[in-house]
């Protein structure tokens, strides 16, 4: 009677472990985008952090891992960042910026009509998720009467990564 029990016991839990739900792994952090007529994705990414000069939270996304000045797209977002949030060029604490394949600098700092829609901010206790949108200009750190890139249908997805003090 007791080996019935517990071999009774030895499969009611393994059947509790076995329909437990697994968890899904995290998604992996891109963006893709069309910047002038080319169609590009990057797939490497830093975490959206509070180390930055210019925004309040910082994420950037890169062609190549550890990419210097070369096919790097970086977003600053202002510390009211907020799911349905839009920012425009020009806004405060708000930034895009973008290396091209020549190591050519383009800034929202500089001009532009890059606009970026905050799809989902799923920010808790230090880390989570942020989801978006982007389309617009941002113009050229030498020339920027003259010189800009068009993003168009761009979207990101990056994780948020923060250590408070």
């Amino acid at each position: 009677m007791k080996n019935k029990v517990l071999l009774i016991s030895f499969f009611a839990v393994v059947f509790i472990i076995a329909s437990c739900k697994k968890s899904d792994p995290d998604p992996v952090p891109y963006a893709k985008f069309t910047v002038d007529g080319t169609s590009v994705e990057y797939n490497h990414a830093t975490n959206f952090n509070k180390i930055c000069i210019m925004s309040h939270y910082c994420g950037s996304f890169e062609m190549e891992k550890d990419a210097v000045d070369s096919n790097l797209l970086g977003i600053g977002l202002p510390s009211d960042v907020a799911n349905g949030a839009t920012y425009h060029a020009g806004d405060s604490d708000f930034l895009v910026t973008y290396y091209d394949g020549d190591s050519n600098f383009y800034s929202s700092y500089y001009g532009g009509t890059i606009t970026l829609n905050v799809a989902s901010w799923d920010y808790n206790e230090g880390s989570g998720w942020v989801e978006g949108t982007f389309s617009g200009s941002v113009h050229s750190e030498n020339d920027p009467i003259h010189d800009s890139v068009v993003f168009q249908n761009g979207d990101f997805l990056g994780k948020i990564y923060v250590i408070s003090f």
